[in-house]
């Protein structure tokens, strides 16, 4: 957390692999990130759950749709995207809202939404800017924490047999 211009986005960028340092070494998961090979990149992203501050949702594509993208660019089967995709909405509070189109959803619904494709694979670090985090109203109910916390029934959240950690990054 810092001023504007402070280098958080810049930080979650070579998190992510998206740019390399100039100098030094970036370690996630005691994987050197300066000396990993192009190729090994999107394996390393499979692993990071990002929440955009913009959100970054597909306009032609459904709810449902944006978020079982994340689910089919890393090959899932049709099966587990039909168990997972409605299992995560309703984590969110947004199983009546499969279908609807993004520029159909207030901004604390695709707010949501960007969350539940960050979390939908259950990646061991999950990125969320400072705005996804800290409770505020009116979504103060639908913070990246209240999601992860969240337990209920048909709900295993997070992962109880799964090392987990969680980033919170302004950005």
């Amino acid at each position: 957390i810092g001023p504007s211009g402070s280098g958080k986005s810049t930080f979650i960028r070579l998190l992510t692999r998206e740019i390399k340092p100039s100098s030094g070494k970036i370690y996630v998961a005691d994987e050197d990130l300066t000396t990993m090979r192009n190729w090994r990149v999107p394996y390393l992203r499979r692993n990071i759950g990002c929440v955009f501050q913009d959100f970054k949702l597909l306009p032609n594509k459904t709810v449902f749709e944006n978020v079982a993208f994340a689910l089919e660019v890393i090959g899932k089967s049709r099966h587990v995207i039909k168990t997972q995709v409605p299992e995560v909405l309703r984590l969110v509070g947004l199983s009546d809202k499969l279908n609807s189109y993004p520029d159909q959803l207030s901004g604390g619904q695709q707010q949501r939404v960007s969350i539940a494709r960050a979390i939908v694979n259950r990646p061991p670090l999950l990125i969320c800017p400072r705005e996804t985090w800290t409770p505020r109203p009116p979504a103060a109910s639908w913070t990246c924490w209240s999601v992860l916390t969240a337990r209920g029934p048909r709900c295993s959240w997070p992962p109880t047999t799964a090392r987990w950690w969680t980033t919170c990054a302004a950005a």
